[in-house]
Order: C-alpha cells, then structure tokens, then sequence
C-alpha cells in the first residue's frame, strides 16, 4: 500500500504525508476503522437529532393549535 512516494509523518509511525497533495496517510486499518465508525455513529446521532427536532417542534405546533382552540371554547 505505501509506496516509495509517500514521506513517514515524525513521531507518528502510521502516518505518512502525500508529497504532492500533502494529504495526511494513515495505514494503521485498525484506527481508519474505529474513525469510520466514529464518523458513522456522529451521523447517525446527527440525524436522530434532526427526527427530534422535527418532532418537537410538531408538538409545540399541535399544542398551539390546541391552546387556541381552548381559548375558544373558553371564550
């Protein structure tokens, strides 16, 4: 996988630079793994944020449709 165009990265044996993009490498599988699985579950909670967000602001609508109606009645 590294070959002889890459420059090891000081103090970091994993890690090698791309001299022409000056792109970081890393050849350690085992960290590029738990990084993609990182950035998987940070997108996955991204998006379970956005269902609850979008569920929350439903009820506050529904709520002030039910607040107005009450107000109505009251009324």
């Amino acid at each position: 996988m590294i070959n002889d165009q890459v420059l090891k990265v000081k103090d970091h044996p994993t890690l090698y630079r791309d001299p022409n993009s000056k792109a970081i490498l890393v050849v350690d599988s085992t960290a590029r793994s738990n990084y993609n699985n990182q950035k998987a579950l940070a997108i996955k909670n991204q998006e379970s944020n956005n269902v609850l967000r979008e569920e929350v602001n439903n009820l506050k609508s529904e709520l002030g449709e039910i607040k107005s109606l009450l107000q109505k009645l009251v009324g």
